[in-house]
């Protein structure tokens, strides 16, 4: 297939560039109401209304993970780190609010979600081990829930959430409603191979869901009674939606790094791209992609590039193009 590209003309470019000066390693990101957490050896913070973020340093051995912004008011925060969750106020200055160890590897979450269930708001988590729970801050309550083992969870701005089971015969999504779960069967059952296991990124905003999993492709369906679609035109890799008509999707090959935009109709154009002058073996990744809706801005972490931002096309941008 042929590759994206960049857009010709300066108008329909995406600004882009690295939050971070110097650049600091950035492993997971979230976005919702203007506030944007990013993780790695600190926890980078930008409130809303502002350009400049904030931090807070971290010991060398936090290994962090995951972040998770609550898509609400009060809009609180979670982070998880190697045997341990945070949770935090997300106000000036932030508060702890919750603090937790895992019992063991298995029991850390690789995925977490932010939903509302009767106006209760809950940060789900998906262990390492398939099983889910839930943390409910008011009354500091982690709970199990009964559900097959997931690979994947996510959620959006409203609080619908999305599920996806992988177990032999029941290899589906699962999306919320509001009287509880409509399912859509996978179109592509990815196989665990033990040299290179497998990861799921999962999205959802409104009807439209999408995963993504190394070595099969990124899948989407835009609508209920629509099937989960193969899309040809995109690589693998963390993804978000951009609004409920269009997908971003991030790849890497090597020393290069990208972030392709497709939409529902099909077009696809290559929004940022970022060149290493490091040695071959010297790998470039992008490990998650959040969308920022207050400053119509895709953010974006990286190990190697730090905190990457692209900003939707203005009269005034740039080429979207990065050399590190």
């Amino acid at each position: 297939m042929p590759t994206p590209s960049l857009p010709r003309r300066l108008a329909d470019s995406w600004e882009s560039g690295s939050l971070l000066d110097p650049v600091r390693p950035v492993r997971d990101v979230s976005a919702a109401g203007g506030l944007v957490i990013a993780g790695g050896d600190a926890i980078h913070v930008l409130r809303p209304g502002t350009v400049r973020p904030g931090w807070h340093e971290l010991p060398p051995d936090t290994g962090l993970r995951l972040v998770a912004v609550e898509p609400w008011a009060p809009f609180r925060y979670a982070f998880a780190s190697r045997g341990h969750l945070q949770v935090f106020t997300g106000g000036s200055p932030d508060e702890e609010l919750f603090d937790a160890t895992f019992t063991s590897p298995e029991a850390e979450p690789t995925h977490m979600a932010w939903s509302r269930h009767e106006g209760e708001s809950m940060l789900y988590m998906r262990a390492r081990s398939g099983a889910l729970t839930r943390l409910r801050p008011e009354k500091q309550v982690v709970e199990d829930i009964d559900v097959p083992p997931m690979a994947a969870i996510a959620s959006d701005s409203s609080g619908t959430m999305a599920l996806l089971c992988l177990v032999p015969g029941e290899e589906e999504v699962w999306v919320s409603t509001a009287t509880g779960f409509e399912t859509r069967p996978l179109s592509d059952i990815p196989g665990d191979d033990p040299d290179d296991p497998i990861h799921v990124y999962l999205a959802v905003s409104g009807g439209a869901v999408a995963y993504s999993v190394n070595g099969a492709g990124t899948f989407v369906s835009w609508a209920p009674d629509e099937e989960l679609e193969f899309c040809d035109d995109l690589m693998w890799g963390p993804i978000a939606f951009h609004g409920d008509d269009a997908l971003f999707c991030a790849y890497s090959v090597e020393t290069t790094a990208a972030i392709n935009r497709r939409t529902r109709r099909g077009d696809v154009t290559r929004i940022v791209e970022i060149e290493s002058e490091w040695a071959p073996d010297a790998e470039l990744t992008i490990t998650a992609l959040a969308w920022d809706e207050s400053r119509r801005t895709l953010w974006g972490a990286s190990p190697q590039v730090g905190w990457i931002l692209a900003k939707e096309p203005v009269a005034k941008g740039q080429k979207g193009l990065l050399v590190n």
